[in-house]
């Protein structure tokens, strides 16, 4: 039987007084203001598009969906991992 560290790297998150990982609990958080990252990276790097999250969760936007297929597109120097 193995331990899942999951809880213990969660609360490590949401005490580390970034706002796009600190807060209550695992709230629907959109961060637009991120997507356009990749875009400004030169080298070709592996990008986690949603790392612990679910992209297509029934609550997120189809227009903010659209936004991050429409960067993976023209950021096509970069591998996308979602």
């Amino acid at each position: 039987m193995t331990t899942c560290p999951q809880p213990r790297t969660n609360a490590r998150y949401q005490r580390d007084g970034d706002p796009a990982t600190s807060g209550p609990g695992f709230a629907l958080t959109p961060h637009p203001d991120k997507l356009a990252e990749p875009l400004r990276w030169r080298r070709p790097r592996l990008v986690f598009v949603d790392s612990m999250s679910d992209l297509f969760h029934p609550g997120v936007p189809d227009d903010f969906i659209g936004d991050v297929v429409d960067v993976m597109e023209r950021a096509d120097r970069h591998r996308f991992s979602c």
